[in-house]
């Protein structure tokens, strides 16, 4: 009997241990700590579901995008927010195919004002829709018209979208979208009764404005014509404003008097001067009379004022605060002047106005012997420095004439326009701003959607490999190694 009521005895005692040994795990560090844990990570998950609850029920979004692909610019809020009209916004696209940038950024429009309305038409289920407005067909466009006027702008899918070619695949891509600008454009169009015209002139080998240059002026609301200034009688009475893009052959005498006469009564005109060897002896008397003489030759720099390994591409500096590089100096951009032909200013009447916005170094010289072997400057050269863009103003009998003359027709290269860090577009289109004064005009900057790359310099290629390679994972591993040993001894 004795066995038996040991064992009685004895399982009590085993019941106890254990259940101090539950009682004990609860009241550890372990548990406590765990339990801490537990607490922070329900409380964190908690306040998440809270936080994404209120921001659904406020519709509140954030755009996080480096270049802001889904935010509107204070330009276009002042538009929204200034408006009188009826403004309603279609979106033509088949159901299903919608791209997310142009929904978010028509959603933005309609938060901004009670006088917009965004509506989607399907060309399946509406297939003469965009006809009703345009000549054009399209199955994927944006059309904006002012109810009240019936006035419309049609913008095509790929205005929205800039491209640039991979010369590997052969492939167009896109690298930049201008969805606000094309919208907010058409906006002021279609409730402003101020359309400026602008004339090309053409006849001497002038160069037509590319089409990324085209898009982005009439973004600004401006109509551009062709003038023969050749055949022309006089210039136009609706001409705003003349460009004058590169002649490499002269003007004649009649057409040299007919835009001085133009300019006289208060004309505007930019002017961009391109290399020839032909002879353009009225060209240059039309910006004499304004004070401007071309140099002969082309213009060299010392290296670091011109871009890479190719002395012809200058970089100017900016040197003053001038509407015409108003872009320019908000975005700090650098302007690139290939092929440029030496300018300098004469006061030849009290009532002219200079500024010079695009100047060379000291150190820059124009190149006239163009046999010769070397780049260096030689004897016969003419010393700088040189002005590369110059404003002229001149108020006389209650008019003010414009002129903006640009060393170079190169200036408007498309492949030099179309790089984002360069300012050479900004000044064509601030210069057009300059010139005609008209409120319908504005000036969006299109958004990049091309993958950005930290450049790292070959001398720091060393030291950021031996910092990511050796030094920060050896670090995290001495880091570890302390933080096990202090705790084992805890």
């Amino acid at each position: 009997m004795e066995p038996e009521k040991k064992e009685l005895t004895e399982k009590p005692k085993k019941k106890g241990t254990l259940g101090k040994k539950i009682k004990a795990s609860f009241q550890s560090r372990m548990f406590h700590n765990g339990g801490y844990s537990t607490v922070v990570i329900a409380a964190v998950i908690i306040l998440a579901v809270l936080v994404n609850l209120f921001v659904a029920k406020l519709d509140l979004k954030l755009d996080l995008s480096t270049e802001g692909l889904y935010s509107i610019s204070e330009e276009t809020e002042t538009i929204v927010k200034g408006l009188e009209n009826d403004i309603t916004i279609y979106y033509v696209i088949q159901s299903g195919s919608e791209n997310k940038i142009v929904e978010e950024i028509l959603n933005r429009y309609k938060e901004l004002s009670d006088h917009i309305t965004v509506e989607y038409r399907d060309p399946v289920m509406y297939p003469k829709f965009v006809s009703n407005y345009t000549s054009e067909e399209s199955s994927n466009c944006v059309i904006v018209e002012n109810k009240d006027t019936e006035i419309s702008k049609f913008i095509n899918y790929f205005d929205m979208l800039e491209y640039s070619m991979d010369y590997q695949t052969g492939q167009q891509n896109v690298t930049a979208i201008d969805v606000e600008g094309q919208i907010s454009s058409a906006i002021k169009l279609v409730t402003s009764d101020d359309v400026p015209v602008v004339y090309q002139v053409t006849g001497h080998g002038e160069a037509e404005l590319n089409s990324t240059l085209q898009k982005n002026v009439d973004k600004l609301n401006v109509q551009v014509e062709s003038l023969a200034t050749v055949s022309a009688e006089k210039i136009p009475e609706d001409c705003d404003m003349l460009i004058i893009n590169g002649p490499i052959s002269d003007f004649t005498e009649e057409e040299t008097t007919m835009l001085e006469d133009y300019l006289k009564e208060g004309g505007k005109a930019a002017i961009f001067v391109s290399y020839t060897e032909n002879d353009m002896t009225n060209f240059e008397s039309l910006l004499s009379y304004y004070g401007v003489t071309v140099v002969d030759g082309l213009v060299m720099e010392a290296s670091g004022y011109y871009m890479g390994t190719y002395p012809l591409n200058l970089i100017p500096e900016v040197r003053t605060a001038h509407d015409i590089v108003t872009s320019v100096n908000n975005e700090n951009k650098i302007v690139v002047v290939p092929n440029a032909k030496g300018l300098l200013e004469d006061k030849v009447r009290d009532t002219l106005d200079f500024t010079d916005f695009l100047i060379t170094s000291d150190g820059a010289y124009s190149k006239v012997n163009f046999d010769s072997q070397t780049i260096s400057k030689e004897d016969g050269d003419i010393d700088g420095p040189f002005n590369l863009g110059i404003a002229v103003e001149e108020e006389y009998n209650d008019t003010t004439t414009k002129l903006a003359v640009f060393a170079s027709a190169d200036i408007l290269n498309e492949s030099i326009i179309t790089t984002n860090q360069f300012g050479n577009m900004d000044l064509l289109l601030d210069t057009i701003n300059w010139m005609v004064e008209h409120e319908a005009g504005l000036n969006i900057p299109t958004k990049s959607v091309e993958q950005q790359y930290v450049s790292v310099q070959p001398a720091q290629v060393g030291f950021w490999g031996i910092l990511l390679v050796l030094v920060l994972p050896a670090a995290v591993l001495v880091t570890g190694i302390l933080v096990w040993l202090r705790r084992r001894k805890a």
